[in-house]
């Protein structure tokens, strides 16, 4: 009786759901917040089929597929599903899932989780399975209806439509396509061109683009590239709405009206047939902003000399376009002004720009004069055609020419290399300005003359010219000079080159030719110690225990030094094989480790998170990093505890770190920490007995490097220190088979 009493209160909250206009998300949504509310479940979710994603594969997919409810009421970590593992260490101890059917059709399902075991009973999921039925159809029949209300809007507007629309459908081709379109994209029933050939946007995009934002786009049209807004909406899950809005001369026009309300020095007007303003834009002289001027209805007459306007109306009629130079009355100012009047199809097209322009470049005129004569450098003025008008004293005296026999010469006969002149010619032509660009110039004499010009474009009212700056460089011979020295350096740096690569052959071959002696020396110490040749006295063992303790020592240089000539040499590869960062803590090395800090008074901690994977890395050399680590560690840390945590730092990479409370590294020693034979000297860093071979990091970073991983450290001074490294989950093939580089 209680379970169809909740079952009752279950269907009566969602009829509300099912009688609405709620969209697909708010049913969703009151849906799972009635099953949380009536059955006391801790997390609902009902998810479609197209948006579980990936998802699909996993347990969402075994029950789409299965089309039957999955239970786990007890969810452990050896639940049959990843994804039901990870639900158990989010704290959740039951799990159903049930699939969302409509007519036959798998459209969804409904995923329930309960912190508590045993949480999900038949008679439950029974009574979820009708009300999941229930909103499957409500969010079915939504779909459908707006599936078609888009449809319906698309057929109302697109064939009437003065824009291009067209309907795209999931292979990318274009299915359908108003009178708009076909004509703007030569799309006809015979041709069904793709998508992207035309608006450069595939399906994909377009079904992920959100209706009421548009993107803007350049399509060719006709061979000219216009501007257009482009609008996409979903009609089903295999086609798409498209909507083309040209924005190429609203833009054009915006352009223009931001430019010339940017320069403060130009004011458009339009005027009807009848020379009346209808509207302006734009700033000149004190008319900061024209726009708010009020000056609609009147008459261009009313703002200029009758004289001028007399004028002006006679060049119109005779010519349909006229420039003048007048004076402009607005709002109490006066202007000097040249107008400019077009015939348009509103009326006229009036155009003023300040007069003072005129006058600006008389100033700026006689300015340049000035600069060209006092300056040290080349300087040329050249007209539009090339020839040169003007030159100053350095000209003459580092060219060799009279400014006579310069003037009225073509500036490309003085330039060894004419493509260079021509080319910056052009590029200050467009724009831009050029400085710095490398020349020959031909003295009079033949001889070469070499430096760099800067170019710019000057305007005089009338027509454009340029000034020509040359920077005569000392000698071509300074520049040959710096190459020979170059090569010799270079000569030299392969020779220390040569020389490092034979020490450090050198050495390798040395260390392991000591070896061989030394194990004889510490085998035969440690048979005479046991007392194989007779029984030692007491002097005699302690004799016996300096040899065994000195040729360890010995044997821990020559390793080092061997390790570190090999890595210099390029003769390490790596043994690559899966490790569990985990086990490691179990290796005979480590554990003596561990050992040693405890006889020390120190704690020692191997943590690992539990999300941390097995990597691949030659362990050997691995181990032999965190000996090196720990063991440095152990060496500085009189108290305090000893930690290595090993997490995971990316999708592809962990970190692994090695953490002490001891005296920390110095300043000065932190610059030269990883450098071979270096030994931190400072703050009572090294032993007395003076042991190790300031080996121990560079090899540690070596090796890391090898593994393609980077090693870093933090160190506070009295405080301790901290080594991190990371390291790659997997090498790639190429890594497995490479040496040091």
């Amino acid at each position: 009786m209680a379970e169809n009493i909740v079952l009752e209160k279950f269907m009566y909250d969602l009829l509300p759901l099912a009688m609405s206009q709620y969209g697909e998300k708010e049913t969703v949504e009151g849906f799972a917040k009635s099953v949380k509310e009536v059955f006391g479940i801790d997390a609902a979710n009902l998810k479609k089929t197209e948006a579980l994603g990936e998802e699909n594969g996993g347990i969402y997919g075994y029950v789409a597929n299965t089309k039957k409810v999955y239970i786990d009421n007890q969810l452990s970590e050896y639940s049959e599903f990843p994804q039901l593992i990870n639900y158990r260490n989010l704290g959740y101890s039951s799990c159903a899932i049930l699939p969302l059917m409509v007519g036959g059709r798998i459209i969804g399902v409904l995923e329930l989780l309960s912190k508590m075991e045993n949480r999900f009973s038949k008679e439950m999921l029974n009574s979820l399975s009708i009300g999941a039925a229930f909103i499957g159809l409500t969010i079915s029949y939504a779909s459908e209806a707006m599936r078609s209300r888009n449809l319906a809007a698309y057929f109302d507007s697109a064939f009437g439509n003065a824009t291009p629309n067209m309907l795209i459908s999931q292979s990318g081709k274009v299915i359908k396509a108003n009178k708009k379109a076909m004509a703007l994209f030569r799309i006809s029933q015979s041709n069904s061109p793709e998508a992207k050939q035309i608006i450069g946007i595939d399906f994909k995009e377009l079904r992920g683009m959100q209706p009421d934002v548009p993107v803007k786009k350049l399509i060719k049209v006709s061979g000219e590239l216009r501007s257009f807004e482009i609008h996409a909406s979903s009609i089903n899950s295999s086609t798409v709405y498209v909507s083309l809005v040209d924005t190429s001369d609203r833009e054009l026009i915006e352009g223009v009206s931001d430019g010339i309300n940017n320069t403060g020095k130009i004011v458009a007007l339009s005027l009807d047939g009848e020379f009346r303003v209808i509207g302006g834009f734009g700033r000149l002289g004190k008319w900061d902003n024209i726009e708010s001027l009020d000056i609609r209805n009147f008459k261009l007459g009313d703002l200029m000399p009758t004289s001028d306007y007399s004028a002006l109306q006679s060049a119109l009629k005779s010519r349909g376009k006229v420039l003048v130079s007048t004076e402009v009355s607005i709002g109490g100012y006066k202007e000097k002004v040249y107008m400019s009047l077009s015939k348009t199809a509103f009326g006229y097209l009036c155009l003023m720009l300040s007069a003072e322009l005129e006058e600006s470049v008389k100033m700026l005129s006689s300015n340049l004069k000035d600069f060209i004569d006092v300056t040290s450098d080349i300087t040329l003025i050249v007209d539009q055609n090339g020839t040169i008008t003007d030159a100053n004293l350095p000209a003459e005296q580092l060219l060799g020419y009279k400014k006579e026999q310069l003037l009225g010469k073509d500036i490309r006969t003085i330039y060894s290399e004419e493509d260079t002149l021509d080319r910056d010619i052009a590029y200050v032509k467009s724009g831009g300005k050029v400085d710095g660009s490398y020349v020959e110039l031909k003295k009079s004499n033949s001889e070469m003359l070499p430096g760099t010009h800067s170019l710019r474009l000057f305007f005089d009212g009338e027509s454009y010219f340029y000034a020509i700056m040359i920077k005569e460089l000392q000698t071509k011979r300074t520049i040959n000079d710096m190459e020979m020295l170059n090569r010799k350096l270079e000569g030299q740096a392969k020779n220390f080159r040569m020389a490092s690569e034979l020490k450090s052959q050198f050495i390798y071959n040395i260390s392991h030719e000591l070896k061989t002696p030394l194990t004889n020396i510490k085998g035969f110490a440690k048979l005479l110690h046991e007392g194989e040749f007779g029984q030692l006295n007491a002097d005699q063992k302690e004799y016996m225990d300096t040899i065994l303790d000195e040729s360890d020592r010995l044997m821990l240089i020559i390793t080092q030094v061997l390790d570190a000539a090999k890595l210099e040499a390029n003769k390490v590869k790596l043994d690559l094989k899966e490790v569990n960062l985990s086990e490691l803590a179990n290796n005979p090395s480590i554990k003596a480790l561990e050992e040693n800090a405890k006889n020390k008074g120190l704690a020692f901690a191997w943590n690992v998170d539990y999300d941390v994977p097995a990597i691949t890395a030659d362990p050997n050399r691995l181990i032999q990093v965190f000996v090196n680590l720990i063991g440095n560690s152990l060496k500085f840390t009189e108290s305090g505890k000893i930690t290595v945590h090993i997490s995971k730092f990316s999708k592809r990479s962990v970190m692994c770190e090695v953490i002490d409370t001891g005296i920390g590294i110095s300043d000065d020693d932190k610059k030269k920490i990883f450098k071979k034979f270096y030994q931190a000297s400072k703050k009572g860093l090294v032993k007395p007995d003076g042991t190790g071979t300031g080996l121990g990091l560079a090899i540690t970073k070596e090796i890391v490097d090898l593994h393609r991983g980077r090693i870093k450290f933090d160190s506070t001074l009295g405080k301790g220190s901290r080594f991190y490294f990371t390291m790659p989950i997997s090498q790639s093939s190429t890594a497995r088979q490479r040496r040091r580089e």
